[in-house]
Formats: structure tokens, sequence, C-alpha cells
């Protein structure tokens, strides 16, 4: 939430953080893998669920990633970063905590 009120204040200066468009790169980029190990490894499932489903999905993934960075240009490469910094300083913690349980 301050995030987003910060876009707002003008904490960031020349920056606008628009969540709403951002939030579903995120999740979206983060499938595609999902959809691509399908691909590969479900040998189990039928030829709809292995291989037109996930094909469809992953199509529809990249359709939105492409429209995101097109309307928003090269802010999303700034959220993109922030977004990997804020994770990484998370699994330093998560490793460090379950380094610690050992």
């Amino acid at each position: 939430m301050l995030v987003y009120a910060a876009n707002f204040m003008g904490w960031y200066g020349d920056f606008f953080f628009d969540l709403a468009g951002y939030i579903p790169i995120t999740l979206q980029g983060l499938l595609i893998p999902i959809y691509i190990y399908v691909l590969i490894k479900e040998k189990d499932f039928n030829v709809f669920n292995r291989y037109i489903a996930p094909v469809l999905a992953l199509l529809g993934s990249l359709f939105l990633v492409y429209a995101v960075i097109s309307t928003h240009g090269v802010s999303v490469l700034y959220y993109l970063a922030v977004f990997i910094l804020i994770m990484s300083v998370g699994l330093a913690m998560y490793l460090k905590k379950i380094r610690k349980k050992d």
C-alpha cells in the first residue's frame, strides 16, 4: 500500500509503478516455466492436457507479458529489478533461518 501511495506523492521521481499492471507480469512470468514443465515431463496426461492446454496457456502468458511491456515500457524493468531485490533479501533470510535450525 505504501508503494502505491508513494507513486502519487512523487517519491520515485519520474517513475510511476503501476502495480495493477506489474503484478500480472510477475505471476504470468512465474507460470511460464510450469507450463513448459508440463509439456516436457507429464507423460501420463492425455493429448489435450499435455499439449493443447499448456500451449494455449503459454501463449496467453506470453501475450500478457508482451502487453504489459509494450504498455509500460522501460519502467517494467525497474519494477522487476526491485522485485528481484526484495525476493533475494527474502531468500537470504529464509536460507539463514533454515541453516540456523540445522
